[in-house]
């Protein structure tokens, strides 16, 4: 495949360890406790894949900046 193929997988809180608040209040002589939880799992997955010759977009591309700076950098327009 030369490296053209990229599998990416992502996630994030995957074992539940920062998703609770407790807190506690009195609210006119009402005394509250209470947990509140987040449901923070995230998980995903991307595949993406490189088509076209490699070498040559990547000297098009590296002449193309050449040629512009000293163009720049004689002063040219």
């Amino acid at each position: 495949m030369d490296k053209r193929q990229q599998l990416l997988l992502t996630g994030s809180d995957a074992f539940r360890n920062t998703s609770d608040y407790f807190y506690n209040g009195n609210y006119g002589g009402i005394e509250i406790d209470g947990v509140r939880s987040f449901d923070n799992k995230q998980f995903g997955v991307s595949a993406t894949w490189k088509l076209g010759n490699q070498k040559v977009k990547a000297a098009k591309r590296s002449k193309g900046a050449m040629e512009e700076e000293l163009r720049r950098l004689n002063g040219g327009d």
